[in-house]
This record gives C-alpha cells, sequence and structure tokens, in this order.
C-alpha cells in the first residue's frame, strides 16, 4: 500500500512541476516585486518540488517494510504542506479551493501514516463536508454563490444539489467507508471499480461536458479530483 502512496506522491510532484511552472512560476518571474524577492520564491517553488520527489523515491524504495520514524517524518512533510495550502487558502481567499494543492498533499499524508484507513477517513470527510453543504456552509468554496462552480461545474447562479440529494451522496459515503473497512471483499472491490471509473472518467469530462470549460472545475476534476478517486481506488484494492 506504500508504493501507492509513492506513485500518488509522484503524480503531485509533478503537478506541483508542470503545472505549477505555467500558473506560478512563470507569472511570478513576470512580477514587479523585487528580483531578490522573485529569486526566493523561484529556489523555495522547487525545494518543494525536490521534497515531492524525495518523498516518491522514499516510498517506493522501502515499500511497506519503511522505518516507522520516517514514515512519520514523510507524513508529517507532506501533512504539513496541506495545512498551510488550507490556512493560506482560507486567510487569501475565504477558501480551501483557490490553493487546492491540499486535495492530495492531505489524503497522501494519510496513506504514508496509515495507509490502511486513509481511504475511509478521506470518504468520511468528504461525507461531513456534503453534510455542512446542507446547512449552508460553503467550504471549502469561498461562498455559497460559487460554489457549484467549483464543486460541480454548473454556473454561477445555479444552486448546490438539493439537501435531500446532497444527504444520499453523504450516506453512500458513510457507506462506502465502512464497506472499505469491514465489508467483504467483493463489496469493497466494487466500490474501488466505481471510485476508478470516476477517475478515468475526469480527464475526458470537458468533452462530454462542454459547459464546464468556464468553471473552476474542469481543472480541479481533471488534476484533482479525478487522481484522488483513482488513488482512493488503488488503495482500497491494495487493501483488499
Amino acid at each position: 500500500m506504500v508504493r501507492v502512496a509513492a506513485a500518488f506522491a509522484l503524480y503531485t510532484a509533478g503537478v506541483h512541476l508542470f503545472a505549477g511552472q505555467k500558473r506560478v512560476v512563470a507569472p511570478m518571474e513576470q512580477a514587479s516585486f523585487s528580483a531578490f524577492a522573485r529569486s526566493t520564491l523561484f529556489v523555495v517553488w522547487h525545494i518543494t518540488s525536490f521534497l515531492l520527489l524525495t518523498i516518491a523515491a522514499v516510498l517506493a524504495w522501502f515499500g511497506d517494510a519503511i522505518d516507522p520514524v520516517l514514515r512519520l517524518v514523510l507524513a508529517a512533510q507532506a501533512g504539513f504542506a496541506a495545512l498551510l495550502f488550507l490556512a493560506r487558502g482560507q486567510q487569501a481567499h475565504g477558501g480551501g479551493f483557490p490553493l487546492p494543492q491540499w486535495i492530495l498533499l492531505g489524503p497522501l499524508a494519510l496513506a504514508i501514516a496509515v495507509p490502511r484507513f486513509a481511504a475511509p477517513v478521506v470518504l468520511l470527510a468528504l461525507a461531513v463536508v456534503h453534510v455542512a453543504w446542507v446547512f449552508g456552509v460553503a467550504w471549502p468554496s469561498p461562498s455559497t454563490r460559487v460554489a457549484p462552480t467549483f464543486v460541480i461545474g454548473w454556473p454561477e447562479s445555479s444552486r448546490l444539489p438539493s439537501p435531500p440529494a446532497t444527504l444520499t451522496v453523504a450516506a453512500t459515503l458513510v457507506g462506502m467507508a465502512a464497506v472499505t473497512l469491514h465489508g467483504p471483499r467483493w463489496a469493497a472491490l466494487a466500490i474501488a471499480a466505481v471510485l476508478g471509473l470516476r477517475g478515468v472518467y475526469g480527464p475526458f469530462e470537458r468533452w462530454i461536458r462542454p459547459s464546464i470549460v468556464k468553471t473552476p472545475y474542469r481543472l480541479l476534476s481533471a488534476a484533482f479530483y479525478s487522481p484522488l478517486c483513482l488513488f482512493l481506488a488503488a488503495l482500497i484494492v491494495a487493501r483488499a
């Protein structure tokens, strides 16, 4: 299961290196602040690249035989980075989606620290978020007005799905978490198949639903939601 986390760490490093180069590093190089500040940010950016690649390499090398202390150190690195992105996104933008790196780093930290329980914990966390939406909490979107554009790909004028529909999804996620923990092997593999299909669907969604192209959901789905679903599916299969 640790090598599943290694593959996900490598994917996270790839997102950081390639998507980040276009969306963060290139605009930063053209920014108006001092050359010293630009150079410092550039160096820090690629220190992070090295750390992510190191996490992937160490996990792949040692696998399930990894030393417990080293495991906790690597998990702490990923977890602290996830918390930083969450805190800064909340402070600067009022939500977690404008800095979505935590969507990858948080589950990665869990999968390193407690690989057997990472998938059920993530599924339960998603259920809690769905219940919060029923009570009018927009998080991790900046506001309820823009929430549909981040989580579904609907226009800003839309509303989130009805409370009964949202609670049904939350209950389904809780059931999926329970099955992955204590259910029969065939049921866990069926859940993995559903998550895997959602993961495969993501990169093609823009052609199936052209309306999402101008929404933040398009990038979030392709680069974050879908890979997370594939990661959870792989963890469930490895556990089963």
